[in-house]
């Protein structure tokens, strides 16, 4: 996570708060791992269950609920970290933080429109 040198960089960050940092991620990191795999295991059994096209309703539904109850999991495992590692930023390094991932998010929207070669 912390490991990129422009991000070290461009936040300005202390050799405590990369360790800090280092530290939150890798604390969490098989637990979002983990949540990784739970959440593809059962999106895969999902489609499998609806390509097939037999199973009752409700069966479907179970699917579904466990599907979104994953998905919930994983992303508050990944809230959580984000929280963690914005409390040990500064007001000026957690702005810097919110433009780099605005920026992200922007070039991460343009690929995605780009058209194929």
């Amino acid at each position: 996570m912390v490991q990129s040198d422009k991000f070290k960089s461009d936040l300005v960050l202390t050799p405590d708060q990369i360790t800090r940092l280092e530290e939150v991620y890798q604390g969490l990191r098989p637990k979002l791992t983990a949540g990784k795999e739970e959440l593809d295991r059962l999106e895969t059994g999902l489609s499998k269950l609806i390509a097939e096209g037999v199973a009752p309703e409700g069966d479907v539904m179970k699917m579904v609920d466990q599907v979104e109850h994953s998905r919930a999991e994983l992303a508050k495992s990944r809230t959580l970290m984000i929280y963690r590692m914005h409390q040990i930023l500064n007001v000026d390094q957690r702005a810097k933080m919110n433009a780099l991932h605005d920026r992200w998010e922007q070039e991460r929207r343009q690929v995605r429109r780009s058209p194929s070669k």
